[in-house]
């Protein structure tokens, strides 16, 4: 039998549940998996692409080891209306009942044998290497937004991951944008090798909402199917994205004709302006530059018109860039700075923006849309 205080399984669980299938091709993906030792519990859920696996402190120890399944969405509305000074007893009647006591309170769950909940075989051959928390967190937040979605281009369905000697870089594309972010790794942090992965939305997605902005020291394990990311209250293995990632160097490492530094703040609340009239369809406005000045102009299909002029410090030739405005304000919302660095050369390229002043070796590039 397991005790625990509610708060504890309940934190245990919130962080796993956005794993669980609500509706699961096999019964048992809607279960979690509860295995206990001593005085630690273990709570594991998967959707046969993502595994994770959450921790929590039993309030009394366990004889030998206990495996158990349970509905984990059950499990967890059950823990959501009880008081956080309820202590929870969960045991296994037989192969198909769960009894869950809770003061006043008890519920009998259908159980399903723990043998049988699928668990990932991760190869003991893989890279290796130690990154800060907050710097996983700006790597996968910085660049989760420009994954391609269900492209037929399998390998632009994720974040394409390099490790090389000095620093991890992520890039993600989607034929349209492409964010790029890279973290210098200190000498004592040094890979046991270089590598390479493409890791899937869904896996960037959990680790994004699992991981806090602090300097915990995370395991990460890459082999040629999985990567595993280990921290001390989580650890998450999903299944890799197999392909070769195209090249992107072609679409930062440009010389650029002209450039024009903006206020993030400023930019942005103008675009939200502008955009309010622009194509329902494409989304898309018109950034119109010549003589320190610059006019953001959206139209629609009824013929209905949106215009701010911003004040500029551009020098360079006329010029009438288009583009669809989410994916300028995708890179706006995730910019730390305050200022913008636009580089571009004319209508037909694309544009390279990047944060100015920031230490963060992080790039942006979108393609134009033509208007």
């Amino acid at each position: 039998m397991l005790i625990i205080t509610k708060t504890a399984l309940y934190e245990a669980l919130r962080l796993v549940i956005g794993v669980v299938d609500q509706r699961p091709l096999l019964p048992i993906l809607s279960h979690v998996l509860l295995e206990a030792e001593g005085d630690q519990l273990s709570i594991t859920a998967t959707n046969s692409e993502v595994e994770l696996v959450s921790y929590a402190q039993l309030a009394e120890q366990v004889n030998g080891k206990i495996q158990m399944t349970i509905s984990g969405r059950k499990l967890a509305d059950i823990c959501r209306a009880l008081s956080d000074d309820t202590v929870v007893s969960v045991r296994q009647s037989d192969q198909e009942w769960v009894s869950v006591r809770a003061g006043d309170s008890h519920f009998t769950l259908a159980a399903l044998p723990a043998d049988t909940f699928p668990t990932v075989i991760f190869d003991a051959q893989a890279h290796s290497l130690q990154l800060a928390q907050q710097n996983l967190l700006d790597l996968l937040a910085q660049t989760h937004f420009s994954i391609a979605e269900r492209d037929i281009r399998y390998f632009l369905n994720g974040i394409f991951m390099e490790v090389n000697g000095q620093f991890v870089r992520c890039t993600a594309m989607d034929g349209h944008r492409l964010a790029i972010h890279t973290v210098l790794l200190p000498d004592d942090r040094q890979p046991s090798s270089d590598c390479k992965a493409i890791l899937p939305r869904k896996g960037s997605a959990e680790l994004i909402r699992l991981l806090n902005a602090d300097d915990t020291i995370l395991n990460l394990s890459i082999t040629a199917h999985h990567m595993r990311v280990q921290a001390p209250h989580f650890s998450l293995t999903c299944n890799l994205i197999l392909g070769e990632h195209p090249g992107y160097q072609s679409l930062i490492f440009t010389d650029f004709e002209n450039s024009l530094t903006l206020e993030v703040e400023a930019f942005k609340q103008s675009l939200i302006r502008v955009a309010i009239l622009a194509n329902e369809k494409f989304h898309g406005l018109r950034l119109e530059l010549a003589n320190d000045t610059m006019r953001i102009v959206a139209n629609n299909s009824e013929q209905e018109k949106a215009e701010v002029v911003m004040p500029v410090n551009y020098q360079g030739k006329s010029v009438d860039l288009g583009f669809n405005v989410n994916y300028l304000l995708d890179v706006l919302n995730v910019m730390r700075a305050d200022r913008v660095n636009l580089q571009f050369n004319d209508e037909e390229s694309n544009v390279l923006l990047k944060e100015e002043g920031s230490a963060q070796d992080c790039y942006f590039a979108i393609m134009p849309l033509i208007l």
